[in-house]
């Protein structure tokens, strides 16, 4: 049996985003577009890619090889104690560290894919890249941390509803979309940022939620928002999963065992 681990920033549970963008998952479950990839995982940040559980010995897509488990293998155990001991660390260095994670605003960078931007705090990354050089064995594939995915497909399921349906079907599901996720995020704006929690300049590409202009949402735009538009959760945890047998094509949620959490 293949095993795989993933590690996320996720919103806590029953924190403001978290309540807010299950409620989303909840109406889309109803909806055309509910085989999207989005549904299948919990609401979620990638920090690093799926990587393979090497203490049990398999192979997984995301591996080529396939050898026994050796004692100088990290073990979950291992990576949990190690994880322990850094995010200890960071929060003893860096309070209020969730009020520096920001919540930029909806953005759509193809037709077909809408996500929520998010500015990671610069000492989350700094963190994966450390946990990168200390286990070089594990080939992590880090990320930018800079978005939760709210409806997307993925190029399998994308070729499939080509042969299948219209072109344009998965866009005009995006639309309407983007219009449930802009009702239920705008509560978000309960927790306004002052300015000084903003950074100088912002890169990525953002709407405000408070908008109150169907094509502006829709659209993108190259100009960092005005601070109205960065808001913050009031908490988040780091969790730590493991997979067997992620199977792409069938549509169910993916199997995730939470293996330990911690929150910021």
């Amino acid at each position: 049996m293949t095993s795989e681990l993933i590690l996320y920033l996720e919103p806590t549970r029953n924190s403001t985003l978290w309540t807010q963008v299950y409620e989303f998952y909840k109406l889309c479950r109803a909806q055309p577009w509910s085989h999207n990839e989005a549904l299948r995982y919990p609401a979620h940040i990638t920090t690093v890619g799926f990587f393979d559980d090497r203490s049990t010995g398999t192979a997984t897509t995301t591996t080529t090889t396939s050898t026994a488990a050796s004692d100088s293998t990290p073990t979950p155990a291992h990576l949990i104690q190690y994880l322990d001991q850094q995010i200890a660390l960071l929060k003893s260095k860096h309070s209020g560290l969730a009020e520096s994670i920001l919540i930029k605003g909806l953005i759509r960078p193809r037709p077909d894919n809408l996500l929520l931007a998010i500015e990671p705090a610069p000492e989350l990354l700094e963190m994966t890249l450390r946990w990168q050089t200390a286990f070089p064995e594990l080939g992590l594939r880090l990320k930018k941390i800079n978005h939760l995915s709210l409806c997307y497909w993925t190029e399998e399921q994308a070729l499939q509803l080509q042969e299948q349906e219209d072109e344009e079907l998965r866009s005009r599901w995006i639309d309407q979309a983007a219009l449930l996720a802009q009702q239920c995020l705008s509560i978000l704006h309960s927790y306004p940022l002052s300015s000084s929690s903003l950074p100088s300049s912002g890169t990525a590409v953002v709407d405000n939620l408070n908008s109150a202009s169907h094509d502006k949402m829709l659209s993108s735009s190259l100009t960092p928002p005005p601070e109205a538009a960065w808001v913050v959760n009031e908490s988040w945890d780091i969790a730590l999963y493991t997979i067997s047998n992620r199977d792409k094509a069938d549509h169910q949620p993916y199997p995730l065992r939470e293996l330990h959490r911690w929150t910021l």
